[in-house]
């Protein structure tokens, strides 16, 4: 009977935190503790405890563990948004000075940025040991990112040339190999040459294939520069890069260089520098995680700036990250791996570097679902270190729902998925695919197995980039099995590329303004046909032959024997396009005799909208096209995006 008391006592117990408390205190409210490091510590093994987090500033210097010792737990903010978890170090304008030493200031090329140079010494502040650079890039790891400076929450930009846009490369030697020389055509070689670090940075063959490399010789005679590292596909002329990490190239505000093995950090300072909050990432590790608990909830915090990731879930089950501004992070800015039933809730999710979020969740050879939610948040500038393959949202898995979300201004992809049977619905993306070609908004590809999942009654706004074959949803290399329906593309480059797969239904969409609606091909029987083997492979890693595979996608089991390389049983029915072309115009021959296209309408007139001008794609309810198609459901213009709730004011 004691026992239970004991037990009964310590259910809900709430703990406190402050700035300015002192661990060795009590951890009530008038008595806080100074660390959630020590708040965890006390609330190990009491079931249902909550962490509350009064406003300020809490430097973290190591992974925060939340574990099994942890069910229940919820850690708040005591007013939303007040409280921060910072995994760096924050300076004053005071730790800068002008730098005098005249051997550093020769070496910068501008002479206004001789005249503003700052100058803080990292080691002195604490940072005695400064990575070196490594390689990042669309086939590999996430990495976390370098010691970052941010200023009023806005990161600098590492010392580039140019400072805006790309070179082009120019003449090569050794394209393919591991020391490509490259031809400039500039003289500011001849500034590099007491450069010590300095990488590049490019799309070297493909507009989806970015990668940093390491410059080995700078040979500024011949105008040349020799990389120390080969490009996954070889370097070819003609291709986008820049050069980075150079102290000589500091010419503009919000330029910045950090010299490694000083430990010195030189700044071309920004506007109202003086006066602004300055940080530094030092934390490669991921500031929070949580591995195999149950019922936690992070809510209201501010989590950032770090190297690494903000928070990673390992595991576990209902895990909900709720009302959270994650940010300048240098790696990814949530991660969920496995477990089930966790949500990632109206959260804010911007600058970072290796993409906003990972959802990776439920089990595919039985199908079991992850339940696993992402709903109402806003990601933006969420792949600025890597710029292809870092979406705001990595989804693989089974039965995982995105729904409400906004995503907006990046280089590549918003979303890429790969598993089954995700919903994904009601979300907005704007102005991404800005500086690659050949990708999609949302994207997925190259496997038959992949299928189920219902991409539905989203809305994608300006998505034309640089005009090479930017699609708001692609369905690339023989993906099967997906269904569009009731979206919305608004000045898009491209609605939708079908690359050449099977069990595909783009059905009721509403297509405005863009230069293809769809794109469907027959890529297998031509180019692709290699990539049989491959696809076969990762088709029979999957117990399609069984239960509930066999039941779920009952067409897998004939698949192989129906003429697997041609596109086959898709359907393009009930959409509307207005000035956008014709449905049918880009449809592969062989396509069009194994699928179906019926009661679709094109139009270059007004199709009955609220306001076309002023992009209001509501329709009234006379619309015309009710009449023009049959059977046409009026899409939910109003639901796509974010609502309102307790986190999200408007």
């Amino acid at each position: 009977m004691l026992g239970l008391t004991l037990l009964l006592a310590l259910i809900g117990t709430t703990y406190f935190v402050a700035p300015d408390g002192d661990d060795a205190a009590s951890g009530r409210a008038s008595s806080p503790f100074r660390t959630i490091r020590r708040a965890l510590e006390v609330a190990a093994g009491r079931p249902a405890a909550t962490i509350v987090l009064r406003p300020g500033e809490y430097d973290i210097a190591r992974t925060l563990d939340i574990t099994e010792a942890h069910a229940g737990l919820t850690i708040r903010a005591a007013k939303a948004g007040t409280v921060t978890l910072r995994g760096g170090l924050r300076l004053t304008a005071t730790a800068f000075r002008a730098v005098t030493d005249d051997r550093i200031l020769r070496r910068l090329i501008d002479p206004e940025a001789r005249k503003r140079l700052l100058s803080a010494s990292l080691a002195r502040l604490g940072l005695r040991e400064i990575d070196a650079p490594v390689g990042r890039g669309f086939h590999l790891p996430r990495r976390p990112g370098p010691v970052e400076l941010f200023i009023e929450d806005r990161p600098m930009t590492i010392a580039r040339w140019p400072n805006d846009g790309f070179l082009k490369t120019g003449k090569l030697t050794n394209g393919d190999t591991d020391h490509p020389t490259i031809a400039l055509a500039t003289d500011r070689l001849q500034h590099w040459r007491t450069a010590e670090e300095p990488w590049v940075f490019g799309y070297w063959r493909w507009d989806w294939a970015d990668e940093s490399l390491p410059i080995r010789l700078i040979a500024a005679a011949k105008n040349t520069i020799t990389l120390a590292g080969k490009h996954r596909y070889g370097v070819r002329e003609g291709r986008e890069f820049w050069v980075e990490n150079l102290l000589e190239e500091i010419d503009r505000a919000g330029e910045d260089y950090v010299h490694r093995s000083s430990g010195v950090l030189f700044l071309y300072p920004p506007e109202g520098f003086r006066d602004a909050k300055i940080e530094v990432s030092t934390v490669k590790e991921p500031l929070i995680r949580i591995r195999g608990a149950k019922d936690v909830t992070l809510e209201g915090l501010i989590i950032g700036p770090t190297r690494g990731t903000g928070v990673r879930v390992d595991g576990g089950e209902n895990i909900t990250i709720a009302g959270c501004r994650v940010h300048n992070a240098g790696q990814t800015g949530v991660v969920l791996m496995h477990g089930s039933a966790h949500r990632l809730q109206s959260c804010e999710i911007f600058n970072t570097g290796e993409g906003g979020s990972v959802v990776t969740a439920g089990t595919r050879a039985t199908l079991t679902p992850g339940k696993v939610t992402v709903d109402n948040c806003h990601y933006k500038n969420f792949s600025r270190r890597t710029m292809t393959y870092r979406p705001a949202i990595s989804l693989n898995g089974v039965g995982n729902v995105i729904t409400h979300n906004l995503m907006e201004d990046a280089p590549h992809s918003a979303l890429i998925f790969g598993g089954n049977d995700h919903l994904i619905e009601f979300n907005e993306v704007r102005n991404v695919l800005a500086n690659t070609g050949d990708g999609g908004a949302f994207y997925t590809g190259r496997d038959w197995s992949t299928r189920g999942t219902i991409i539905r009654h989203n809305a994608f706004y300006d998505l034309v980039g640089i005009g090479k074959w930017e699609n708001a949803v692609y369905i690339d290399d023989m993906a099967c099995g997906t269904t569009i329906e009731g979206n919305l593309f608004v000045n898009c480059h491209w609605a939708s590329l079908l690359g050449g797969g099977r069990d595909l239904k783009f059905v009721n969409n509403v297509v405005v303004d863009n230069k293809l609606a769809v794109h469907l091909d027959a890529r297998m029987l031509g180019w692709a046909s290699p990539h049989m083997e491959l696809m076969t492979g990762r088709l029979e890693a999957m117990p399609y032959r069984e239960k509930p595979w066999c039941d779920r996608y009952p067409e897998l089991l004939t698949l192989l024997q129906d003429d697997p390389a041609t596109p086959k049983h898709n359907l393009l029915e009930r959409n509307l396009l207005v000035n956008s072309g014709r449905i049918d115009q880009d449809i592969a021959p062989q396509a069009r005799a194994h699928g179906m296209i019926r009661n679709n309408w094109s139009t270059a007139s007004d199709p009955g909208f609220v306001d076309m001008a002023k992009r209001d794609f509501r329709f009234k309810p006379n619309a015309l096209v009710l009449e023009k198609i049959r059977g046409f459901k009026v899409i939910p213009v109003e639901k796509m995006g974010r609502y309102p709730d307790r986190w999200v004011k408007k």
